[in-house]
C-alpha cells in the first residue's frame, strides 16, 4: 500500500523538548476511518516519564472539546538503544482499561521509545459531531527530553488521488 495515495501522514506534535507540557495540531478524521498515533522520543532522565493525553473536538480549531476515553491498547518498543535486535525488532502489545491517558512506566523516561496507539474514527463521539483528535504530552519534569508525534491516517472514506486534508474542517 502506498500511504501517500491511500492515506496520509501528518505531524501531530513537531519534534519538541517535552520537559514542559506540549500540544499541537488537531487531526480531523472525517475523511479517514483510522488513525495510528506514533509517539517517538529519545532517552531522558529517570523519573521524567511521559504521559500522553487524548482529547476530541468538533472542529480543528479545538473548540467544544472533551476527553477521548477510548485508549485501551498500544504497541511499544522501548529500550536503551532501539537499534538493538532485542528491542528494535518487534512491538509489544500493552492493554489497559479504557482511559484518556497513557502513563509511562518506571523506565520510560530514561529509555528511547516508539509507541503506536490505534484510534478508529467510529470510537469518537460521532453522534454529537466529534471528529477531531489531539494528543498532548504532559510536563515530564525539569530535564530535557525530546519527542514528536506523527499521525498515520488510513482507510480513506472517499476515493481519489488526493487524500482529504486532515488539518482542515
Amino acid at each position: 500500500m502506498n500511504i501517500c495515495e491511500n492515506g496520509n501522514i501528518v505531524s501531530i506534535l513537531y519534534p519538541s523538548d517535552i520537559q514542559t507540557a506540549v500540544a499541537d495540531d488537531w487531526i480531523n478524521l472525517k475523511g479517514y476511518g483510522h488513525l495510528d498515533v506514533v509517539f517517538f522520543k529519545g532517552a531522558g532522565t529517570a523519573g521524567d516519564d511521559p504521559t500522553l493525553t487524548f482529547a476530541q473536538a468538533t472542529v480543528v480549531a479545538g473548540t467544544d472539546t472533551k476527553a477521548l476515553t477510548i485508549v485501551d491498547k498500544y504497541y511499544l518498543k522501548q529500550g536503551t538503544l532501539l537499534s538493538t535486535s532485542t528491542v528494535g525488532g518487534v512491538f509489544t502489545k500493552t492493554t489497559q482499561t479504557k482511559a484518556t491517558t497513557i502513563v509511562g512506566d518506571g523506565t520510560s523516561a530514561e529509555e528511547q521509545m516508539i509507541m503506536v496507539i490505534p484510534i478508529d474514527a467510529e470510537d469518537l463521539d460521532v453522534d454529537n459531531g466529534f471528529c477531531c483528535v489531539q494528543v498532548s504530552v504532559g510536563d515530564v519534569g525539569s530535564n530535557a527530553q525530546f519527542g514528536c508525534i506523527l499521525g498515520i491516517l488510513t482507510d480513506p472514506r472517499y476515493g481519489g488521488e488526493t487524500p482529504i486534508n486532515p488539518l482542515t474542517d
